[in-house]
């Protein structure tokens, strides 16, 4: 059917999948929709001098139904004079590994290998090895090297119900984007009905995968259950409606993005713990625009649920507020600043005792420091202390509960220190206190203890961050 082949053509004309003489990596599972996705691109080969190539992930799931899987696109390659690439994963260990689904570890393994393989492709090829570049979230090839997958109407209308219960705003109800980097859709414009067509009177044959039928999955129980009931007693175009409102959804998304970028580059500042905003500057751009930025801060799409939550925080306004996020994230206010950066592991309280001439690693705080003996030129500085010495030991620790410095003539309690310098709750366990002889004399970068000169020998003591320290 030329019809359909020219509509996908439109299709990725209109959204620009494809480039001239680039190259595309099908993922190819052997089902009926990346089936219909490789001959539809074998077709469309010659007009736009495609160099196509095809992958497949063995889940190590299924058995000898697996094994006929990647035999049927291995031989289906073959016919279609195609390069394939095949792998073979263990995708239930992997989901123990990671605590996971064995349906997310899946696709995380799939995308994984796609990368992998379109990297080869572009290699095998002549893309230079330069050109190549592989990134945490998400990996990318080549910019001509495209990774289709079959998606197609009917995953999208699925797509936008499953988010629409779970509760998302106007990015979860976008759908799935025709395009996301390097990876590209081209059949998002045609229905399952439509692809079956196609391949039936083509005499086109595909693998049924069996557990696309069982109805313990949420997504399978949409496909099976919810949809065929909507169609049937509510609204018999309701893939169309649905795809429809992702479109609308999308467009209005696009817009929202455009201004949160805008308030991204003249606000939102990255630092080493993360990402920081004033509470009130994000607070004034009201929750929809608040979502996206709060995304790029995260890393990742956050659910309408989590911006909520945030939101709270910053209108309750009380340093030490913190809430965990998806993908080992976590948010905290604190004096008016909202940081969004990887969890941190709780710091266990340490202690080191140290003598003129040593030197130690805390590995808790990633410091490093020592004693020496001081001469005349040395200077109190942000990490030096320097102080008569009597033969004490000198003890490198952790704050303590009542713990107190005598700094401008009078005793001041450390915590009360650390609050009045709004010193972070999550970072005041990192700050070490040196101890000498019982007293502390100093809260490194924050304040030193009155010690004057008494004509006794002076020593220095250096606290550093690993990476400044050419001692250690």
């Amino acid at each position: 059917m030329r019809q359909l082949i020219n509509k996908v053509e439109n299709y990725c004309v209109q959204q620009q999948l494809l480039v001239r003489g680039g190259r595309v990596l099908v993922a190819l599972s052997g089902g009926a929709d990346s089936v219909c996705l490789v001959h539809m691109l074998k077709q469309l080969q010659p007009k736009w001098n495609l160099q196509l190539a095809a992958a497949h992930l063995h889940h190590g799931l299924r058995g000898a139904d697996a094994d006929a899987d990647a035999a049927f696109a291995r031989k289906l390659c073959q016919t279609l004079d195609i390069p394939f690439y095949e792998k073979k994963a263990d995708v239930a260990a992997f989901a123990r590994q990671q605590n996971c689904s064995v349906e997310t570890a899946g696709r995380g393994l799939r995308y994984e290998f796609f990368y992998e393989a379109a990297r080869n492709f572009a290699a095998e090829t002549g893309v230079a090895a330069d050109e190549i570049e592989r990134q945490d979230t998400p990996a990318k090839t080549a910019a001509d090297v495209r990774i289709a997958t079959a998606h197609h109407k009917n995953d999208q209308a699925e797509t936008v119900l499953m988010h629409m219960l779970r509760g998302s705003g106007s990015r979860g109800l976008a759908g799935i984007p025709p395009k996301r980097d390097n990876i590209i859709r081209p059949l998002l414009c045609l229905t399952r009905e439509e692809i079956e067509t196609y391949l039936q009177q083509n005499g086109i044959s595909f693998r049924t995968d069996s557990t696309n039928l069982c109805s313990d999955v949420t997504r399978n129980r949409v496909r099976l259950e919810l949809i065929p009931k909507l169609k049937q007693d509510y609204n018999p175009e309701i893939v169309e409606t649905l795809c429809r409102t992702a479109e609308i959804m999308r467009q209005q998304q696009t817009d929202i993005d455009k201004q949160a970028q805008q308030f991204i580059q003249n606000h939102v500042k990255q630092e080493k713990n993360g990402w920081h905003v004033a509470a009130a500057e994000l607070l004034a751009q009201g929750m929809t625009i608040g979502h996206a930025v709060l995304c790029h801060m995260a890393g990742s799409a956050l659910e309408w649920g989590h911006v909520q939550a945030i939101w709270r925080i910053l209108e309750k306004n009380e340093t030490g507020c913190q809430m965990d996020l998806p993908h080992g994230m976590t948010a905290a206010l604190s004096y008016g600043i909202l940081t969004v950066g990887r969890r941190e592991k709780t710091i266990s309280g340490f202690s080191y005792i140290l003598r003129p001439g040593e030197t130690c690693l805390l590995p808790e705080i990633g410091y490093a420091a020592g004693v020496d003996w001081a001469v005349e030129q040395d200077k109190r500085q942000e990490s030096v202390h320097i102080m008569p010495y009597h033969g004490e030991p000198i003890v490198i620790r952790s704050r303590q509960p009542g713990d107190r410095i005598r700094t401008g003539g009078r005793l001041q309690r450390v915590k009360q220190m650390m609050i009045d310098a709004k010193i972070p709750r999550e970072l005041r366990e990192k700050i070490p206190v040196v101890e000498v002889g019982g007293d502390i004399v100093w809260v490194c970068g924050l304040r030193h203890a009155d010690t004057p000169h008494d004509g006794t020998q002076m020593i220095k003591i250096w606290i550093k961050e690993k990476s400044t320290c050419i001692r250690i």
